[in-house]
């Protein structure tokens, strides 16, 4: 089983741009139309993995967590939210 704490740990942060780009996950841009309902499916397959943590996943339906490009252009090269750690770490403990 993979522990989050640490898959937390060891996770390299890519910040600014596809990271998939060039990948076998290589992503296509996304029309403004599909952000919603694309946030809205990833909130319900979020709290299928994390239930204990299901309610704080619909923080990002708040557009205020939209960050880059996501939902203020046409389309998007990807979505970017913003997702407190708060909800995992309370006062930086697990």
């Amino acid at each position: 089983m993979i522990s989050l704490v640490g898959l937390l740990k060891e996770i390299y942060l890519n910040e600014g741009g596809n990271v998939f780009k060039n990948t076998e996950y290589d992503t296509q841009n996304i029309d403004k139309d599909n952000i919603a309902p694309t946030i809205k499916k990833f909130i319900e397959d979020l709290g299928k993995i994390f239930p204990n943590k299901k309610s704080t996943f619909n923080s990002l339906n708040d557009t205020s967590n939209w960050l880059g490009s996501t939902g203020r252009k046409p389309q998007s090269g990807d979505v970017d939210l913003a997702y407190s750690s708060e909800y995992f770490f309370k006062n930086g403990k697990i």
